[in-house]
């Protein structure tokens, strides 16, 4: 079967982690609990359980089925790629809930399910648009690549992943691992999220590893640019994203609100952000750029017009709250031109 006659464009493999989103105005509380401002913790069972408690007297403002690939691919399928999840579920109603909004966004889910319960990513963004994280991953914390279904990378033309899959059960790194040998023996093109600079810190010699042989995409922002290349933590993002092409043909490096810097062998572009007049919540903006860039690269359009697809789509995630649009957006390339044509 070749790459272009294959079932989906897009798979991704990602902890099904339900995101649950509250408003606070008042941190304190939560890091009584052993929460960091800013930052992504693991919960224990004891923290889990305080944090439960808590929350009954807080609103949740939004629940998705999210884990940042699962983002980035919900992304694309409203964009219109033909998407597939792969995956591990637990016996529970978060499981079904998880599955059913995958099939709302248009992804095929191809998961296993295990006796426990589905992970849950819990998400406080405060009145400076912050964002804190908790995180339980339930069944994915005993997550093996036996309990997974590579067939599938055999039915796609491109895998997409984050390194934060290598935070996860103790076998996390062999399953990675197993998926790029899946993914490469297939002859399908690979992407990967480089997720978070702590992430990047733990486990660089993992990612090292895994990126021997280069990928066909390696997306950062510019801070996980730096915790992977620490010798070059004081220079610019393009000199990071040469420095990053031997890991990958494309390298895409997002820098918030000072637009994003991509780079191949043949050039290297520096992309202004799009202005937004009233950001509300920059959860899950760099997923929706990493949408929004493989839905161009998927398409063939140059390395200029799938950045611009990415920024664009970018800066409509981070008008609204959670990490993903629940709309469906046609000629989203056009409308991306457009948008851009009126900055230069």
């Amino acid at each position: 079967m070749t790459s272009a006659s294959r079932e989906f464009e897009l798979c991704a493999f990602s902890d099904a982690l339900t995101d649950v989103i509250y408003r606070v105005n008042d941190f304190t509380p939560l890091e009584d609990l052993g929460l960091a401002r800013g930052r992504s913790i693991r919960l224990s069972n004891g923290q889990h359980e305080a944090l439960l408690e808590r929350l009954k007297s807080m609103e949740v403002v939004s629940i998705s089925a999210g884990g940042s690939p699962t983002n980035t691919l919900c992304g694309a399928a409203r964009l219109g790629c033909k998407t597939a999840f792969l995956g591990l579920v637990g016996q529970d109603e978060l499981a079904k809930e998880y599955l059913s909004a995958l099939q709302s966004a248009k992804v095929s889910p191809f998961v296993s399910e295990r006796d426990g319960k589905t992970g849950v990513c819990y998400t406080f963004v405060d009145s400076e648009n912050e964002r804190s994280f908790g995180i339980s991953l339930g069944v994915a914390d005993r997550l093996e690549f036996g309990d997974l279904r590579p067939a599938i990378l055999g039915k796609t033309k491109h895998f997409h992943t984050s390194a934060y899959q290598l935070r996860g059960s103790k076998d996390a790194f062999k399953v990675l691992s197993g998926l790029f040998q899946e993914a490469r023996k297939a002859k399908v093109s690979i992407s990967l999220d480089l997720g978070d600079p702590g992430v990047v810190t733990t486990h660089r010699d993992q990612l090292e590893e895994l990126l021997s042989s280069p990928i066909a995409i390696l997306q950062a922002n510019a801070s996980e640019a730096r915790a992977f290349l620490p010798e070059l933590a004081n220079e610019s993002s393009e000199v990071l994203a040469k420095a990053l092409l031997p890991y990958a043909k494309c390298i895409a490096i997002t820098q918030s609100d000072q637009g994003c810097v991509v780079a191949s062998e043949d050039e290297v572009l520096t992309l202004p952000a799009l202005t937004v007049e009233t950001p509300i919540d920059f959860n899950g903006a760099g997923d929706a750029f990493g949408a929004g860039f493989l839905f161009g690269y998927l398409r063939s359009y140059s390395l200029e017009e799938a950045a611009q697809i990415g920024i664009y789509y970018a800066s409509l995630i981070i008008s609204r709250l959670g990490a993903q649009s629940p709309e469906t957006i046609e000629n989203i390339k056009d409308a991306a031109s457009h948008a851009f044509a009126k900055v230069q």
